[in-house]
């Protein structure tokens, strides 16, 4: 590949991942002969950290894990990722868990804990880094469509709405009334030609825009975006 040549990633959404399962009866049920099969364990299992707390999940069931889809970006190989931050992003059912904290006596405490759903990603290290904020881990369990820009900015879309980020920490939220009236509909989100377009529709008109994207990391959110068009028209 020529050193100028850019690979923009393909994401792709996969709805079935081999589940994780190492606990024996469904509960955090560590027992270790010697300290490297505790960390064989702990490296076969999933561990997230929350800025207060630890916790240690057992078993991990993914449902659906956004990644680069490896057939359309060979030139990527050995090394797939959506961006230089993110390797990939995992939404999963979680179970026989163990939660540590710092409690009243300055100590670490430790209680059990069950099932639950997290959202978390992968950088390109394969650290793993759980997604905190709400409004980004209720819309990740719609299961949105994923583009990915040339600017390397994920865009999600799903029910008429949009949400870009590059790090699931610095984003921004994009709806119709944003930039048209509240007859139009946002239908999708295409890459073409290495450019990002949104796709309105009203009854039977539809119309094409450009999303672009700059940067300014002196600010407490780098990201800005414009939206230009309308492009190609509208057809009946």
């Amino acid at each position: 590949m020529a050193l100028f040549e850019k690979v923009i990633p393909v994401a792709e959404k996969v709805f079935t991942s081999k589940p994780v399962k190492n606990s024996s009866i469904g509960k955090y049920d560590i027992e270790c002969s010697s300290r490297f099969s505790f960390d064989r364990i702990i490296a076969k299992s999933l561990m997230l950290f929350d800025g207060r707390h630890i916790r240690h999940y057992l078993d991990e069931y993914p449902f659906c894990v956004y990644c680069c889809k490896k057939e359309a970006c060979p030139n990527m190989a050995p090394n797939f990722f959506l961006n230089s931050y993110i390797k990939e992003i995992v939404l999963s059912v979680v179970d026989a868990g163990r939660e540590y904290f710092l409690g009243s006596t300055s100590k670490f405490d430790a209680e059990d804990i069950g099932k639950d759903t997290v959202a978390y990603y992968k950088d390109n290290k394969d650290e793993i880094h759980l997604i905190k904020d709400e409004e980004i881990f209720k819309f990740l369990f719609k299961r949105p469509d994923l583009v990915v820009t040339s600017e390397g900015m994920l865009v999600f879309y799903a029910e008429n709405t949009i949400l870009v980020t590059f790090d699931m920490k610095n984003y921004h939220w994009i709806k119709p009334t944003d930039f048209l009236s509240n007859e139009w509909e946002i239908s999708g989100v295409v890459m073409e030609d290495r450019k990002c377009f949104i796709t309105v529709r009203s009854d039977k008109k539809v119309r094409k825009y450009q999303l672009m994207f700059s940067f300014d990391f002196t600010k407490s959110n780098p990201i800005n975006y414009g939206i230009f068009g309308a492009f190609g028209g509208e057809k009946d």
